[in-house]
């Protein structure tokens, strides 16, 4: 008669796997955890019906000269009036959207032409690749007739070179 032979699995290595699990679980927690959104989430802003301007913009900038081609555009007005105006720029990578800069915008208008102007970061993140970002921008568009749809482009920088090429701006009203 053969012996029969009986495979049972030790004590260690049951905690082992157990103790991995957990270990496995809780890192994913934390990042889960940590995860900040890249969405801006404009709960106050104003409603006037005289300014089609007002509200959430969205879009893309084309930049074949940046460190990626493509960038997403949000832009966020919330108050115009003659002295003051209120509002953010979020530029963020695509398609990683961990990097974006977060600015404090000026904004004047001249019939269907809109300046914006950063004039302060209120947050940056640089993500993992290192992102460098450009301050101090200055962003032509025009305001089209449907009043659904800024295009333009970026033409100065204080940090950054003039572009070679051209680079486009669409954003849409949201």
């Amino acid at each position: 008669m053969l012996p029969q032979l009986h495979l049972t699995m030790s004590l260690p290595f049951k905690v082992t796997k157990m103790k991995n699990k957990i270990i496995i679980l809780s890192i994913s927690i934390i990042l889960i955890g940590c995860y900040k959104s890249i969405d801006i989430s404009y709960t106050e802003i104003h409603s006037q019906s005289n300014n089609p301007l007002i509200g959430l913009w969205d879009g893309i900038i084309n930049c074949p000269d940046c460190e990626d081609d493509k960038y997403r555009f949000t832009v966020a007005i919330d108050n115009i009036n003659d002295n003051n105006t209120n509002g953010t720029l979020k530029i963020t990578k695509i398609p990683e959207q961990h990097s974006y800069i977060l600015f404090k915008i000026k904004l004047t208008t001249n019939n269907n032409l809109i300046d914006i102007k950063t004039v302060g970061v209120i947050e940056e993140i640089t993500g993992i690749s290192g992102t460098f970002w450009c301050k101090k921008n200055n962003y032509h568009l025009n305001f089209l007739s449907n009043q659904k749809m800024l295009t333009g482009k970026w033409v100065s920088s204080s940090n950054c070179s003039v572009f070679n090429r051209p680079n486009t701006i669409e954003i849409i009203k949201q």
